[in-house]
């Protein structure tokens, strides 16, 4: 870490130790709270990249290993995640899980065989991967849908994103001593709602007797994506508040005067950045797509250029810093399609939104599980990470229930949404590396944004684990014809809720 005492020198604390002292014990001292203050805000010294890069572990030199090597070590992950995704499937689990532990097992086990894949590599296939998804949940966004169910729309697709975020902040506070930035990146990241897990259970669901006809399937869908779409900006605009536009100056050579006031405006500033491209962004790629179909282009051409010039954008804007505009432009983009092309297109562009989907995802989830190694994160760290996420996603039940409760949905339609409310990881899978992106970016390795970096990465895939197969267990059981019935014939009146 640094001394604080006079800027650019070199305390000789370990900064492994350092990190960990960060992480669960606090800082103690100005020079330590100076530290901590510019790893929070991401005002970093040329001095402190210095210093830091040459504590980076060997391990995670990727310029030791051959391409052959690493090609090799994909390919397997890959390959042995679909059939995990498979066997997953047969035990009536979502294939993702079964990808994501297979990748997990095999970097753990065959740590010679199974090496850290390149970011550079995974990023496009990620980027990919989640672009897909947050279409979908954008097409989901339709007007009527809204128009016919809005105060129950916004209430589920806004209360329970907003108060689990509160309410995970808090408890990550105090359990991990993180800055409230920190913990708001981690908290809206975990809050979400996956459309990889949330969307295909709802479609399955409106095609079974016993939903036809219910109000609940295209609710939540619409809901999905208001719940997307505030998590995603509230993760850009948090980690906007960490490392605002340090990316942008040469700290190193500016008086502290103006450094402070970079510090105290940068994150206002990125805030306004992030709702800006990623509404403007997305309306202008909306807008582009309505002149496509009205110049008559077929639907085919239609959809792939708008996802290909959407998700080029969205990498655009993942690689300068602006995570939450990235998702939000695409949800934006697909939502103005959704409420201006035909029903048959916007149908048919789902349906090859789910296929890129599908295609992207062995080399998700797989590679997340490999990015997993449990050597390098303490024990202590996993145990809190998934109690805090198991609480968070308690809270999220609770508020749920009550949440549908005021929005008028009968007693089944409560139950069943508090459950499949809880499933969680597509978008989880794809922020999940974000910060340790930014860090290897600035060069952080072997300090507290390091450490902290890591238990936001713990806590993304602890959701996974945990909300994406209790989601599909709920759905299970609360979804089948004799258990919702009701909910699914419901209708205004008390009579007719009683018949069915």
């Amino acid at each position: 870490m640094l001394n604080s005492t006079s800027k650019g020198n070199i305390n000789n604390m370990d900064p492994a130790k350092a990190a960990n002292k960060g992480a669960l014990g606090g800082y103690s001292g100005d020079d330590s709270q100076k530290d901590q203050h510019m790893i929070h805000h991401g005002t970093f010294n040329d001095d402190a990249s210095i210093v830091v890069a040459k504590n980076h572990e060997d391990e995670h030199d990727l310029s030791k290993y051959s391409v052959p090597a690493l090609l090799f070590s994909l390919s397997l992950v890959v390959t042995l995640g679909i059939l995990g995704g498979r066997a997953a499937e047969s035990l009536k689990v979502p294939n993702m899980i079964g990808m994501l532990v297979t990748g997990l097992v095999l970097r753990n086990m065959f740590r010679g065989v199974i090496l850290p894949t390149p970011h550079a590599w995974t990023t496009p296939l990620w980027t990919m991967a989640l672009s897909a998804v947050t279409a979908r949940a954008g097409l989901s966004l339709q007007t009527a849908v809204i128009r016919a169910n809005f105060q129950a729309t916004i209430l589920l697709g806004a209360v329970p994103v907003i108060v689990e975020s509160i309410f995970l902040a808090s408890l990550i506070g105090l359990v991990f001593h993180m800055s409230t930035p920190w913990c708001f990146t981690l908290a809206f990241g975990v809050a979400s709602v996956s459309p990889g897990v949330v969307v295909p259970l709802l479609l399955n669901l409106i095609d079974r007797p016993g939903w036809k006809g219910s109000r609940v399937p295209p609710l939540l869908l619409a809901a999905t994506g208001l719940d997307v779409l505030i998590a995603t900006a509230g993760f850009g605009i948090s980690l906007a508040a960490i490392f605002g536009h340090a990316h942008e100056n040469d700290f190193s050579s500016s008086s502290s005067s103006v450094i402070e006031a970079i510090e105290h405006a940068s994150w206002l500033t990125r805030a306004v950045e992030e709702l800006f491209l990623g509404i403007g962004g997305g309306t202008l790629f909306g807008v582009f797509g309505i002149f496509m179909a009205r110049s008559h282009f077929s639907e085919i051409v239609c959809t792939i250029s708008v996802f290909c010039m959407s998700t080029l954008f969205m990498m655009v804007l993942k690689a300068q810093g602006f995570p939450g505009a990235a998702s939000s432009c695409v949800i934006v983009c697909w939502a103005i399609l959704a409420n201006t092309w035909e029903r048959e297109a916007i149908e048919a562009a789902n349906k090859r939104l789910k296929l890129i989907w599908n295609l992207a995802e062995p080399f998700l989830f797989p590679l997340i599980g490999s990015s997993v190694c449990l050597v390098e994160i303490r024990p202590i760290v996993l145990i809190l990470s998934v109690l805090c996420v198991f609480a968070s996603i308690c809270v999220r039940m609770a508020i749920s229930f009550f949440t549908a409760q005021l929005a008028g949905l009968t007693i089944d339609e409560q139950i069943f949404t508090c459950g499949i409310w809880t499933g969680k990881a597509s978008v989880q899978a794809a922020l999940s590396t974000t910060t340790m992106e930014l860090v290897q970016q600035y060069k952080l390795q072997n300090t507290a944004a390091d450490e902290y970096s890591q238990i936001v990465f713990a806590c993304m895939v602890s959701a996974i684990m945990l909300g994406g197969p209790f989601a599909a267990w709920w759905v299970s059981v609360f979804g089948q014809k004799g258990n919702t019935e009701d909910a699914g014939h419901a209708t205004d009146t008390d009579k007719n809720t009683a018949k069915d």
